[in-house]
């Protein structure tokens, strides 16, 4: 089995979907309810305070992964058990023998309050001749429950609010 990791427009979409609609429906929802602007209501500094807290978030949080995986496209070899690194015309090649370790990067915010940041996650590959590579969300569908499987190697799982690479 092979598997190409890149980040694509479509896995960039469903995660800016989340909080694109939420901002939409919130908009709405306060147009409707409130009416015109009035900066004296209660409501009025609740989207802003929402959109801080949640939205904000999550496109830096998104921004900065498709900076990090830019161009990136990495070729997982199940059978040959290989990984194939080409970014900006370099090309590395690594044995899933070489993997010393692997760290896992989520989000520990509680998945009942649906954060839009908690979405994002990635995974920090570590090799023996001290070569690291960042894997993140955007590169692969259902990262978090096929990477290991495929690699089989287990991770050490790190949370924190904010998910930085």
């Amino acid at each position: 089995m092979v598997e190409e990791l890149k980040i694509t427009w479509r896995r960039q979409l469903s995660f800016l979907a989340r909080p694109l609609i939420i901002i939409i429906i919130a908009v709405v929802i306060y147009l409707v309810i409130i009416g015109p602007v009035n900066p004296f209501s209660d409501l009025y500094w609740m989207f802003p305070a929402f959109f801080a807290l949640d939205v904000v978030p999550a496109i830096f949080l998104h921004i900065q992964y498709v900076i990090k995986n830019r161009g990136m496209i990495v070729t997982l070899n199940k059978r040959d058990r290989s990984i194939v690194i080409e970014n900006k015309g370099k090309q590395e090649v690594h044995s899933f023998d070489d993997i010393t370790s692997l760290e896992y990067h989520a989000s520990g915010v509680d998945r009942n309050l649906k954060y839009s940041v908690g979405q994002y996650k990635y995974y920090k590959l570590f090799f023996s001749n001290g070569d690291t590579l960042n894997l993140s969300c955007l590169m692969m569908d259902d990262i978090k429950n096929n990477l290991e499987p495929m690699l089989g190697v287990s991770a050490t799982k790190t949370f924190a609010v904010v998910v930085l690479m």
